[in-house]
C-alpha cells in the first residue's frame, strides 16, 4: 500500500494512493460490482453521522501506524514514513498488518499510557 512514499504526502494524497491499491482479489463478479473502488469510496456507515467507512478506516490504519513510529506527521494531514516504517516496509513490503503494528514498542507504550 505505502509502495510510493519515497516523498512525503498531504492526507489526501495519502488516502488516493491507498484507494488505488485497493485490490478486489478472490470475490465473485457480483460482490466485484458491488464494491468497486467508486462504491467503496461512497459507502457510509448508518449512524447519525454518515461517515464514509473506507476514509474513516484508512484513517484510523493511519493513527495507528503514527502511534506505532511507522510513519512521521511533520504537520497536520502531511505524512512521511520514518527510519522504521522505511525498515518495515522493506523487509514486510505491503504484508505490514495490524497485528505488526500493534506490536511495536511505541504502540505498546502508548496502549498501556490509555489505561
Amino acid at each position: 500500500m505505502f509502495l510510493c512514499v519515497q516523498i512525503n504526502h498531504t492526507g489526501k494524497e495519502l488516502l488516493f494512493l491507498i484507494f488505488k491499491e485497493i485490490t478486489l482479489r478472490n470475490y465473485s463478479s457480483l460482490h466485484k460490482t458491488f464494491y468497486s473502488l467508486d462504491n467503496l469510496a461512497t459507502l457510509r456507515y448508518t449512524s447519525k453521522y454518515h461517515d464514509l467507512i473506507a476514509e474513516n478506516r484508512i484513517n484510523f490504519a493511519i493513527s495507528d501506524l503514527k502511534l506505532s513510529g511507522l510513519l512521521n506527521c511533520p504537520k497536520r494531514s502531511y505524512y512521511e514514513l520514518s527510519d522504521l516504517g522505511k525498515k518495515a516496509l522493506s523487509e514486510l513490503g505491503t504484508d505490514i498488518t495490524a497485528k505488526y503494528v500493534h506490536s511495536l514498542p511505541k504502540y505498546v507504550e502508548y496502549q498501556k499510557q490509555r489505561k
